[in-house]
C-alpha cells in the first residue's frame, strides 16, 4: 500500500510539534491551552446537554421484557421433565 502524502504530512507536522517540546505531553497541552486563549473565536462550544434521568434495570422496558421471558422459559422447563437449559448443553 502506497503512503498517502496527506497522512505523511500530518505525521511529520505532529512529530515536529512534539519534538519542539521534547515529547512532553504536559508542555504540549499547555501550549495548546495558551493558543486557545489567544484565539477564542476559533473555538466551538456547544450548550450543555440536558441531564436525562437514568433508567434503572427495574424500570427499563427491556429489563421487564427479559425478566418475563426468563420466567416463561423456566416454567416451560419445569413442565418438561427431561428438559435442560440451553447454557448447559455441550
Amino acid at each position: 500500500m502506497d503512503a498517502d502524502p496527506i497522512i505523511e504530512e500530518v505525521r511529520r507536522i505532529r512529530r515536529e510539534y512534539a519534538e519542539r517540546f521534547g515529547y512532553d505531553l504536559r508542555a504540549v497541552a499547555a501550549d495548546l491551552r495558551k493558543r486557545e486563549q489567544q484565539h477564542p473565536g476559533r473555538l466551538v462550544s456547544f450548550p450543555p446537554k440536558p441531564v436525562r434521568e437514568k433508567r434503572t434495570a427495574e424500570r427499563s422496558r427491556w429489563a421487564r421484557s427479559r425478566r418475563s421471558a426468563s420466567r416463561r422459559g423456566s416454567a416451560r422447563l419445569r413442565s418438561r421433565p427431561n428438559a435442560t437449559p440451553c447454557s448447559s448443553r455441550s
